[in-house]
């Protein structure tokens, strides 16, 4: 049965099968909170779980009413990338706000939103190379694709599933 490593980060707990994409994504939890205190804490509040899938390399997928956020594993290795997964905690946080604030949460006004979020923080950093791919993915619509990913979707939803069902094999790591 495949491990997977779990450790908590302030309120969010992330479950990942690779303690590399841990650490990668504590540095953006941090590094957020240095950059952007409001932001650190409507994460910390929107988020409960953050859970990366083996079984997907390109996914995105939030599930408002456990407060997880359900990632595929490519943003956690190779150009990791520590602001704009940052500017990725406030997005899908965003959505859970959404959510919780009785807003539509899925579709392209909440990704408008959504997205408007993240920009805001990319700017206030001064990403702007980030600021243009981000552009560039909302006038291409990027949630259209995802929203078609019905396989990706079942797959780890699964898995989450398996998880807050105690079915994974968990390994938890001390900070």
């Amino acid at each position: 049965m495949k491990v997977f490593y779990l450790q908590k980060v302030d309120k969010i707990t992330i479950i990942s099968p690779s303690k590399i994409y841990i650490k990668n994504l504590g540095e953006s939890l941090k590094a957020l909170k240095n950059w952007d205190k409001d932001s650190f804490t409507r994460v910390n509040k929107c988020l409960k779980f953050i859970f990366i899938s083996p079984n997907n390399k390109k996914y995105n997928h939030t599930l408002v009413d456990d407060k997880a956020w359900i990632s595929g594993y490519d943003i956690f290795e190779g150009d990791y990338d520590m602001p704009y997964i940052a500017s990725l905690l406030i997005h899908e946080s965003h959505h859970v706000a959404q959510y919780l604030s009785g807003h539509e949460y899925f579709g392209e006004k909440a990704e408008t939103a959504a997205y408007k979020e993240q920009r805001k923080f990319l700017k206030k950093i001064k990403y702007d190379y980030a600021v243009q791919w981000l552009d560039k993915q909302y006038s291409n619509k990027w949630w259209k694709a995802m929203d078609k990913s019905v396989k990706g979707k079942t797959v780890a939803d699964k898995l989450f599933s398996d998880f807050t069902g105690g079915k994974l094999a968990i390994k938890k790591l001390t900070v």
